[in-house]
């Protein structure tokens, strides 16, 4: 991995921090579809163990 940084420190960004975004966050399913259904059908049913 140095090699492809050139000698540059890798720096760690969570784009969820950077947004505000708790973590660690509660896991997510997704119900009746897939993640080509999230990309192009729209809204699909979500849910967390919590509430299996």
């Amino acid at each position: 991995m140095t090699a492809t940084l050139g000698g540059r420190a890798p720096v760690a960004f969570r784009p969820e921090v950077a947004a505000g975004l708790p973590t660690p966050r509660r896991p997510a399913e997704i119900v009746g579809g897939d993640g080509h259904d999230v990309l192009t059908a729209g809204p699909l049913s979500w849910t967390t163990p919590d509430a299996m």
